[in-house]
């Protein structure tokens, strides 16, 4: 009996052993930075110069800031925008894809592309293709007889065209979730499932959905947390304008601190 325990217990120091060196990287990584801009939060820091404590003034001045609450707002639209955009488009590219086409390989490859391509490179390109004068976008609305658009600047529109672009290169992450689980899934139950007469909606509703409801909610939750991080291709496209109504909070943020 105490054998037993005692190897139990062996087991569970070794695997917590090995979980030592990560949590001491995630340590030194994220939370001991974390713990010192809380720090910070409470000085009036300024590079160079000696520290001095201020207590909540620059929480004062933050939360009286009307510039700050339009971020935030324009932030939560932002986010809950383009990860819908990005669960739904993704899900359903999962779920063609899962049905076997020709030149399989290939679909594949073309979704995951927009991964490689960093966010200084999206935001070079799109501009390029938004642009008003010399974009290919303008030119093909132009044939096809409206007008051209300020894709960029305008205060209607360049927000959605920025929660589309950001969906655009983020629809390969949710895909990289969603694909192999669902090809893991067994042909059995499908066909089970037609022999009693079920539609493919069906089908989805009571056996796709729930079997993929797990690893669709944890993707869900990293893009929320990427997207509410998100600066570089928002920056690269418009530096938040025009006239901030694309300046979500980590560009504010990004004025506020270094500008």
């Amino acid at each position: 009996m105490f054998g037993r325990i005692d190897l139990r217990t062996r087991k569970i120091l070794a695997a917590y052993g090995l979980l030592v060196p990560v949590l001491l990287l995630l340590l030194l990584i994220i939370l001991l930075p974390e713990v010192w801009a809380i720090v910070l939060s409470f000085t009036n820091y300024r590079l160079g110069r000696p520290l001095s404590f201020i207590g909540f003034e620059n929480y004062r001045f933050m939360f009286s800031d009307d510039r700050f609450w339009r971020s935030l707002v324009i932030t939560l639209i932002f986010v809950v925008a383009s990860v819908g955009v990005q669960m739904i488009l993704g899900l359903l590219i999962s779920l063609l894809l899962a049905a076997q086409f020709r030149f399989q390989r290939l679909w594949i490859a073309l979704i995951l592309s927009p991964i490689a391509v960093t966010p200084s490179v999206v935001g070079t390109m799109w501009r390029y293709l938004l642009d008003f004068n010399i974009g290919p976008i303008n030119y093909l609305v132009q044939q096809l007889g409206f007008e051209r658009q300020l894709w960029l600047a305008s205060e209607t529109i360049t927000l959605w065209v920025v929660v589309m672009i950001y969906a655009w290169q983020s629809i390969p992450y949710v895909f990289l979730f969603l694909y192999p689980a669902r090809i893991t899934f067994p042909r059995m139950l499908y066909e089970a499932a037609r022999i009693d007469g079920a539609s493919s909606l069906q089908c989805f509703q009571f056996i796709t959905m729930p079997l993929l409801k797990p690893v669709f909610l944890v993707a869900m939750v990293f893009r929320t947390i990427f997207a509410f991080r998100t600066f570089g291709i928002v920056w690269n496209l418009t530096n938040g304008g025009p006239v901030g109504t694309t300046e979500i909070l980590s560009i504010y943020l990004f004025r506020e601190g270094f500008r």
